[in-house]
Formats: C-alpha cells, sequence, structure tokens
C-alpha cells in the first residue's frame, strides 16, 4: 500500500504541461488500466471481508450499510460492489479474468447485474459464452447481449415456472359419513383463471330481498360448481333436458311414502354417490327422472328387470321451457338449462300426474329448497307461482 500511495503522490506531482497530445493519451491510458487492476484488487478485498462478515464487528446490519457509513460512496455504488464482489466469489473464471485484465471490472459489473438470484442457476451453462464476448465487445455491445440474455433467462424461467406449477396440479374429492363430497384444489395460473371465470360468470351476487336471503360467496361457487357439472352433462347428453344420471335403488313402500316397514333392514333408499338418502332428496332427484320397475327376490336376486321410461318426456320438457322460460321461483332468473321439471304434487307421494299443470321449472337451488328446505310452491290462478317458507 506504501508502493502504492508512492506512486499516487508521483502522478499527481508530474509536470504535463508540455506533454504531446499523445503523450497524454498514454498515460490516460495508463492510469485507467491500473486503475482497472486496483478495482480488481478491491473487489477480491471486498469479496474476503463480506465472507468473513467482518462488517458485523461494527455493528453493522448489512455490507453495504457499512461501506455507506464509513466510506464516501453511494448506496448504489455500495450495493453494486458488494453484488459484484459475490459474484466473483461465485465464478472463479469471472475472478481469474478480472485479475488478469482480460474482463474490466465494468463488464462485470453488467454481467453481475444480469445474473439475479433466480436466474444464476442458469448462468452455469452461459457463463463461458458471455466471459469470451465481454473479453471482445464493448462495453455498450455487451450490455445489450447480457440484457438480452437475461430476457431469454426470464422466458425460460417463466416456461419452467409455470411447469412445475402445472404438474402440481389437483383435485382431490373425498365423500363424508354422511354423504357429502368434500374437494381440494390446486390449478396452474392458466387454468385457474378459466376455473374463476367460468365460477364467476354462474354465481352473480343474489339480491339483497332475494325471498330465502342471499347465499354467501362460498355458496355461490359451490352452486355453480354443480351448475356446471350440469351443463357438462347436457352437453354430452346432447339434449336440453336436465339429465339426472345417478342410480337410486328404493322399496316401493318408501318411495309410495308408507314409512319403514318392518323390518328396517328391507327397507331401500339409497344413491351410488352416496349410500343412503333422505326420503325428500329422493323425492327431488324423482321428480325429473327416468325410472324402471326391479322386482327382486330377497337382497340379492333380480327376477325382473323393466325398461327405463322418462317420467317426463322431451316434448313435454319443450312445452315447459316455453311456458316457463327458467325458474319459477319468485325473484330467480336462472335459464330453463338450469333447471329441473319439479312435480307440484309428487308423482309417488302425492300422487300427482306428470301433466304440464303439475310441473314446474325449478333450479337446483330452489328444488333443493322445496324438497329439503321445507317450502311450499303453489300454482296461482294467475298462473305464477308462489314460494312460502316453512313455520319452524
Amino acid at each position: 500500500m506504501t508502493q502504492i500511495r508512492a506512486g499516487i503522490d508521483q502522478l499527481a506531482g508530474e509536470d504535463r504541461s508540455g506533454w504531446t497530445s499523445g503523450s497524454l493519451s498514454e498515460r490516460l491510458t495508463e492510469a485507467m488500466a491500473l486503475r482497472q487492476q486496483l478495482d480488481a484488487r478491491i473487489l477480491r478485498i471486498t469479496g474476503e471481508w463480506d465472507r468473513s462478515r467482518a462488517w458485523e464487528a461494527d455493528g453493522a446490519l448489512t455490507p453495504v450499510s457499512w461501506l455507506t457509513h464509513r466510506l464516501p460512496v453511494s448506496r448504489t455504488r455500495a450495493q453494486e460492489q458488494v453484488r459484484t464482489a459475490r459474484f466473483l466469489e461465485r465464478h472463479d473464471r469471472a475472478a481469474k479474468a478480472v485479475a488478469n485484465g482480460d474482463v474490466s471490472v465494468e463488464h462485470i459489473n453488467v454481467l453481475s447485474r444480469v445474473a439475479n438470484d433466480q436466474r444464476e442457476h442458469l448462468l452455469a451453462d452461459h457463463a463461458d459464452a458471455l466471459l469470451d464476448a465481454a473479453e471482445v465487445l464493448t462495453l455498450s455491445d455487451f450490455a445489450k447481449v447480457a440484457r438480452r440474455w437475461a430476457t431469454l433467462a426470464d422466458d425460460e424461467l417463466a416456461s419452467a415456472d409455470f411447469m412445475e406449477q402445472h404438474l402440481r396440479r389437483r383435485l382431490t374429492i373425498a365423500q363424508t359419513f354422511h354423504g357429502a363430497v368434500h374437494g381440494d384444489l390446486l390449478l396452474d395460473p392458466e387454468g385457474g383463471a378459466l376455473f374463476q371465470q367460468a365460477i364467476d360468470l354462474l354465481s352473480p351476487p343474489d339480491p339483497a330481498d332475494t325471498p330465502d336471503g342471499p347465499r354467501t360467496a362460498a355458496q355461490r361457487r359451490a352452486d355453480a360448481l354443480v351448475e356446471m357439472s350440469r351443463i357438462i352433462l347436457q352437453g354430452a347428453e346432447g339434449t336440453g333436458v336436465s339429465p339426472t344420471n345417478i342410480n337410486t335403488l328404493v322399496d316401493s313402500d318408501t318411495l309410495a311414502g308408507h314409512g319403514v316397514a318392518p323390518p328396517a333392514s328391507k327397507a331401500r333408499c339409497d344413491a351410488d354417490w352416496a349410500g343412503p338418502i333422505g326420503r325428500e332428496t329422493l323425492y327431488r332427484i324423482s321428480c325429473d327422472c327416468s325410472i324402471a320397475r326391479v322386482v327382486m327376490k330377497g337382497r340379492s336376486e333380480i327376477l325382473n328387470m323393466g325398461r327405463k321410461n322418462r317420467l317426463v318426456t322431451s316434448p313435454q320438457r319443450r312445452a315447459l321451457e316455453i311456458r316457463d322460460d327458467g325458474c319459477v321461483f319468485p325473484g330467480c332468473e336462472r335459464p330453463h338449462s338450469w333447471c329441473d321439471a319439479h312435480h307440484l304434487e309428487h308423482w309417488a307421494r302425492d300422487g300427482g300426474p306428470t301433466d304440464l299443470g303439475n310441473l314446474a321449472l325449478l333450479c337446483r337451488r330452489h328444488h333443493v329448497l322445496v324438497h329439503e328446505g321445507g317450502w311450499t310452491l303453489t300454482k296461482e290462478p294467475t298462473g305464477g307461482f308462489d314460494a312460502r317458507a316453512p313455520d319452524y
């Protein structure tokens, strides 16, 4: 350090007043080269100082804060010095190139700036090519190359990040003890955006004066998911009729509402997707379904199985869609494609006929409300419909 100081003092006392332009240019070039060597050594010392965490001895929280408080450097300059020093600590070839003067400190500053934490692992495959370019390109040209590499690296990272999220996609579905379905969903950003758009489209907020009260956002999304399933199944069948593709087995006494006749083990009211279900749920499902007679001997031997017959025929369904247009529950605006055909007087329990005078379109939410929820839907003389809440 004494020799360096002596050399600086000698340079400061040099009389260059009579020098030619060529001599001045030569001296400037020589001084700049010496500064490059000195800057390279400063970076090496900074790396060793940072690695040993010597800055903590003075109570500094970071090496940058130590530099800005102890030395006349700006925070930006201090950050660059520490960043480049750490870069050289990680990349031996770059450190040797700077020490030998093959690459300028400014070139390495540019390279350390684009090699951030996210891109660092990609640099291993391209560091040699970038250093080769740094040795022959001007600083401005190398900066363009470095920025171009950073852009390509970000593209690769984005693709890798998307693929990582895509590979983690999942939808788990489990059934609770009582037959309800519980799920856990994780989608990649694109799939999640499509899913959210579809859910939002099918789950607008309910009016404040909705007769049964506005649903929560979570309830609306749950109902929307069911409607999405219904829409897909309708498209698969190629009809506008709301399909009931759920097999349900019920004994004749239970279906007729006679109660459970002894022995109870002979009573059946089971769905293949949930096991035992309530009778009102059965009535709702059977409002708009296909039904077939099955004659059994005991619980295991089938003697006769009849053909399935649709209770509400396609012509009746089309007539309902023309007449009701959509859900008839007061205040509901859901279209007919979202609706079941509901028997005002149930065909099995009450002996109601399956004709237009005894049918009405109800969306799933309000169909559940009328059956399991205990609400009463009646047809008024004017042709409209009235819904009354249960008296609890």
